[in-house]
């Protein structure tokens, strides 16, 4: 009998053993692994829109011919969907003109000049379009101009239609220089999601009525679109 009994308690002491060993050989339990951060969505919006506080800067909302024009340029692989709120007019609309500018994604500027024919004008009816890539900037950077000016059409009302697209700028624009036949300046104003601000300029040049020759003043001086303190200024009209 003492022989059975130690023979199961050795048994017993073995399972046990065994229970143990299975124990302290399992795997730790491992935390579960972080999830991969959520991507931003394609369709969020790319840019932030304001217009600077100065009289001349007055929203204008496209109607729905500017913004058809608009949309037929707008890339495919845009970021930022392109509505009303988000197309920059700079001039016209309402009118059978528009000039506008919108942002399709932080790293590009769209620019937009179109004029429709109108049966009692006898205009002819144009529209251009121009995509640009803007250089990856951060917002702490010396304002530069990032193109232009250039200009994307011609018309018989309103002359040449110049385009300046100028980074982290943070005050208005000005035209200056005692150049006849030039302007007005109209500018508006996108901040990308990174904070980099885009001033996008505006202005014509020559028109049907003053196409006939003017007495140039004696001390003219070439038109150069600036920056309200100064501290930055290119010529407006030499084409880059």
């Amino acid at each position: 009998m003492n022989g059975r009994f130690t023979a199961g308690r050795r048994a017993g002491a073995v399972l046990l053993m065994t229970a143990l060993a299975g124990a302290c050989s399992s795997p730790t339990p491992q935390p579960p692994a972080p999830s991969p951060p959520s991507q931003p969505s394609a369709t969020a919006p790319a840019v932030r829109y304001q217009v600077f506080a100065n009289p001349a800067a007055v929203y204008v909302k496209p109607d729905d011919w500017a913004l058809a024009r608009a949309l037929a340029y707008q890339p495919k692989d845009a970021l930022s969907p392109l509505t009303a709120d988000q197309l920059m007019v700079l001039d016209g609309t309402g009118t059978g003109h528009v000039d506008a500018a919108w942002m399709p994604d932080s790293g590009r500027v769209c620019l937009l000049s179109a004029f429709r024919n109108s049966a009692d004008s006898g205009s002819m009816a144009y529209e251009s379009s121009s995509c640009v890539d803007v250089p990856a900037r951060s917002p702490a950077d010396a304002p530069s101009i990032v193109y232009g000016p250039r200009y994307l059409g011609l018309s018989d009302a309103h002359g040449s239609e110049w385009f300046e697209i100028v980074a982290g700028a943070r005050e208005p624009l000005e035209l200056r220089g005692s150049y006849p036949r030039i302007g007005p300046l109209n500018q508006r104003t996108a901040t990308a999601t990174n904070g980099v601000t885009y001033t996008i300029a505006h202005y014509n040049w020559g028109t049907a009525a003053t196409q006939s020759p003017v007495i140039e003043p004696p001390d003219l001086q070439p038109p150069q679109l600036c920056t309200a303190s100064g501290a930055l200024c290119q010529d407006a009209l030499t084409y880059r």
